[in-house]
């Protein structure tokens, strides 16, 4: 069966969810991969040889969304995220080649204009939506438009409870392949030659994103509590860090996705402390799976779907609490044969429930519905 897979702007991380799932159906479908590239951004860096990607340029909403529908080419659609550039184009070639159309939703993306309800919220939403602001292909009145149309979609696969209380759906986690993310093959030791860090130095990893919302600025105040001068943050991707903190983390820069396990391989814990935020809430960081896979001690807060997930092999905190989060940090590096122990349940917890093999298993039963006879 051939998928056309269309990601909303590949020159953000939309495609980081997509990867996996995608990688997945490759094992046995043929997959297209369609997406929108604004005018002057490239590829994003971290996945830009990842796939042959179908890039569609352009910054008119109406023809660029019928230019990503021209270059569909599969008997299924799989739409990631509920915005114009994926669900709008699909919904289009919906209509005009009768194509069963997935929807998978990973956020929010509407939160901003759910902050009242009854009346209010409908006076506010008619207040957001009139005017302007239209020519934005992603734009919070598309995203609001898309949302209330997810139902059109013949099948939808979401990331979290949230969203699956909010839109229905399948749940499907978006694992780590744990032929790659395997400790075994990896030599942290070694590594940390390789990447000139100390090997007396304990790494506390942190990739991706640093909006507010991430808590970085909570983990920063956590290492300040513990007041210990072998502990550094070990990150990677955005280097957006409060004033000050330089000297306590060690930044590899924007590295290539394939460089995950290598990081995770030298570090001695993995923290997500996500704060309380309705984006955070719906949201379950892929990097906690990845971590699960190589076997590494993770510490993260009560958010979303996180505490299920850690249960029996993790540590979880209160958001917002740097005291707790850097008492738990002090835990878990002081007790190497325990920190040992809570990650290999990790890895097998992940193995049997969010693997690649386990993500085969539910996408298989979610397309199996539309496989020819």
């Amino acid at each position: 069966m051939r998928i056309s897979a269309l990601v909303p702007n590949l020159a953000t991380n939309c495609i980081v969810r997509s990867w996996p799932i995608l990688k997945v159906l490759e094992r046995h479908h043929e997959v297209e991969v369609i997406g929108w590239l604004p005018p002057g951004e490239s590829l994003f860096a971290p996945y830009a040889k990842e796939f042959d990607y179908k890039v569609v340029e352009g910054d008119g909403v109406v023809s660029t969304v019928r230019e990503v529908e021209r270059r569909i080419t599969g008997d299924v659609l799989y739409a990631f995220k509920p915005l114009m550039m994926s669900f709008g184009a699909a919904l289009l070639a919906r209509a005009r080649r009768r194509r069963p159309l997935l929807l998978d939703i990973e956020d929010w993306e509407a939160w901003t204009l759910h902050r009242d309800a009854g009346l209010r919220h409908a006076a506010y939403v008619g207040r957001r939506l009139l005017g302007g602001g239209w020519t934005s292909a992603h734009s919070e009145k598309y995203r609001y438009v898309m949302e209330q149309i997810t139902s059109l979609s013949s099948a939808r696969t979401v990331v979290s409870g949230f969203l699956r209380r909010r839109f229905g759906g399948t749940l499907l986690r978006h694992g780590a392949d744990t032929r790659v993310f395997d400790p075994e093959k990896f030599d942290g030791a070694a590594l940390r030659d390789k990447w000139g860090i100390g090997r007396d130095l304990k790494l506390i990893l942190f990739t991706g994103q640093t909006g507010a919302h991430k808590g970085i600025a909570d983990l920063l105040e956590a290492i300040d509590e513990l007041d210990r001068p072998d502990v550094r943050l070990l990150m990677a991707g955005s280097r957006d860090l409060p004033p000050g903190a330089d000297d306590k983390a060690l930044h590899l820069g924007l590295l290539p996705h394939s460089a995950m396990p290598e990081l995770l391989a030298m570090a001695d814990l993995v923290a997500l402390p996500q704060r309380r935020h309705p984006v955070a809430e719906a949201q379950i960081p892929g990097k906690v799976f990845e971590a699960m896979a190589m076997a590494k001690p993770v510490i993260a807060t009560s958010v979303s779907d996180l505490p299920e997930l850690l249960e029996g092999c993790g540590v979880i905190v209160d958001p917002q609490s740097p005291s707790q989060l850097a008492a738990a940090i002090a835990e878990v590096l002081s007790d190497d044969e325990k920190a040992a122990e809570m990650g290999a349940r990790g890895r097998e917890r992940h193995r049997a429930e969010h693997s690649w093999d386990a993500m085969e298993r539910v996408l298989d039963g979610v397309l199996r519905p539309f496989s020819p006879a």
